[in-house]
């Protein structure tokens, strides 16, 4: 059975179940690289696509071009465990140097790195929107709660696509 909580000020969270599929006003993703071995389909969690349209409405290119793609149907996707704060800033700080490195596009990357060093030891929630055209990959991080937006970040994908 899905088993589902809420709340007026965050993202409605509804448990993946097999049993049942997704359920109607949610959305659902799977990594491509998804291992059933180490993590489970319960990792995975639904997010009703207007709150996070409503979580993304905040200044900014990265925050427009995200709440564009999830309100054009992407992809989206947030993982039920936390993690905390300060080890994504460590991650994200080398993943942002690498990408600078590859000469990759992207926005928001600084800020979000700032912004996850300032969050310290909460525990964060992460999810992923993948946009079409342009293809990007939004990476999101929400307090635990789900109940607010810490920042997110977008990296083009369209190196992937070239031949």
């Amino acid at each position: 059975m899905t088993a589902q909580t809420s709340d007026d000020q965050g993202v409605r969270i509804c448990r993946w179940s097999s049993a049942i599929g997704v359920e109607q006003g949610c959305a659902y993703g799977r990594r491509a690289d998804h291992d059933r071995s180490t993590r489970q389909d319960q990792y995975l969690v639904f997010v009703d696509r207007d709150d996070l349209i409503r979580l993304l409405t905040r200044d900014g290119n990265v925050f427009a071009a995200c709440r564009s793609a999830v309100a054009a149907g992407a992809a989206m996707q947030v993982w039920d465990e936390g993690v905390p704060a300060s080890e994504l800033a460590r991650i994200y700080a080398r993943r942002l140097r690498l990408t600078r490195r590859n000469g990759t596009p992207e926005m928001g990357f600084t800020d979000a790195v700032q912004a996850l060093h300032a969050y310290g030891e909460e525990r964060v929630r992460i999810g992923a929107v993948k946009a079409a055209d342009p293809p990007y990959h939004f990476q999101l991080f929400l307090n635990e709660s789900a109940t607010s937006l810490i920042a997110c970040l977008g990296v083009d994908q369209s190196w992937t696509t070239r031949g």
